[in-house]
């Protein structure tokens, strides 16, 4: 049964880093963790999207058309597969 309850999906880890501003010193950068809201619907859609990129996409092509790595992007798509599954929208 599918359900139309918003899920949250984290886009970002949170966590402290060493970065450059613009005049070049080391300064510690605080990368922010970014929430979308999605619907059980728009989850499927971006589970479907990702998976036909991850499973159609040659492995020569792939991080040059997507910008990450192959094995990147598969994680990221078993994180959405279980968010999906936990929505029932797979």
């Amino acid at each position: 049964m599918r359900t139309s309850a918003q899920h949250s999906v984290r886009l970002a880890d949170e966590r402290t880093s060493t970065g450059y501003c613009r005049d070049m010193a080391r300064q510690p950068a605080t990368v922010k963790r970014d929430v979308l809201e999605l619907s059980a619907k728009e989850l499927l859609i971006l589970n479907n999207a990702l998976n036909e990129a991850c499973n159609g996409l040659e492995p020569w092509e792939f991080s040059l058309r997507m910008g990450v790595e192959r094995t990147e992007a598969v994680a990221l798509l078993e994180k959405i597969r279980r968010l999906a599954d936990e929505a029932n929208a797979i």
